[in-house]
């Protein structure tokens, strides 16, 4: 168990961590309910400009907290393990953790070919884009999706486990609550494929982009319309003024 002292600063970090996500939190879930996710997909503006914007929004989601913390700490991100140390052991045991999950999406049938950040709403408009453009949103994407999200999870389960130590092998306090918060955050954030899947719900492989042309729904769908609506045959659920112009996507949901 950690120092009193020590633990009380690690109860103090964690407290900066969470109070500054939640407010971020907040502040994008009301950003994406009014226009967000539009100004997102909206081609009057360049490319790398609204990759930097939404990729603001993930960082002050998982990356402000943590490094609130470490400027106040006089703390390293080195020290939370992100060097060179033990490279291959580490990339070989990732790759074994994706296993259960490709075998999972193979089951499902939903396995296609490795993409990074294929989740992230822009990236396939990135990939389009001329060069520069394609290259620097790109690193914004792997900056703000890639090291920051991953390593906030890195920062508080080593904190959560330095207050709270498990006697377990097998088992890691922080390592739990990281998992669990990731699962919540993104559930509060919106829909995405991961959390459809954690309900095990049937969608189609890939959203489809409206690009202000007109479309036509299928039977059961998830809409990106300044925020997540449902549509089931031929009505909106619990949503009355939609204006379909705004309409960025929507996923199709197998019923």
């Amino acid at each position: 168990m950690a120092k009193i002292e020590d633990r009380k600063n690690i109860m103090t970090d964690l407290w900066i961590i969470g109070i500054t996500t939640f407010i971020a939190l907040g502040t994008a879930v009301f950003a994406m309910q009014n226009g967000l996710n539009s100004f997102a997909h909206d081609e009057r503006f360049p490319i790398v400009l609204r990759v930097l914007v939404i990729g603001f929004t993930q960082f002050a989601l998982s990356g402000l907290g943590i490094s609130i913390v470490c400027i106040l700490r006089k703390q390293s991100f080195r020290e939370f393990g992100l060097n060179t140390k033990n490279l291959i052991p580490a990339l070989l045991l990732s790759l074994l953790c994706c296993v259960p999950e490709l075998m999972f999406y193979a089951y499902r049938g939903y396995l296609t070919s490795w993409l990074p950040f294929q989740s992230v709403n822009t990236t396939y408009e990135v990939l389009r884009s001329p060069f520069p453009s394609n290259v620097i949103a790109y690193l914004i994407t792997a900056l703000c999706w890639g090291i920051f999200e991953g390593f906030n999870y890195v920062v508080i389960r080593d904190k959560i486990s330095a207050a709270s130590p498990s006697t377990n092998r097998f088992f890691d306090w922080g390592a739990l609550v990281s998992a669990v918060m990731c699962i919540l955050v993104h559930v509060a954030v919106g829909v995405t494929p991961e959390v459809l899947d954690y309900y095990g719900i049937t969608y189609g492989k890939k959203a489809v982009y409206t690009k202000g042309k007109e479309y036509k729904l299928p039977e059961c769908c998830i809409l990106n319309n300044d925020g997540f609506v449902l549509w089931y045959k031929e009505s909106y659920y619990e949503v009355r003024d939609i204006d379909p112009k705004k309409t960025v996507s929507f996923l199709e949901v197998i019923c």
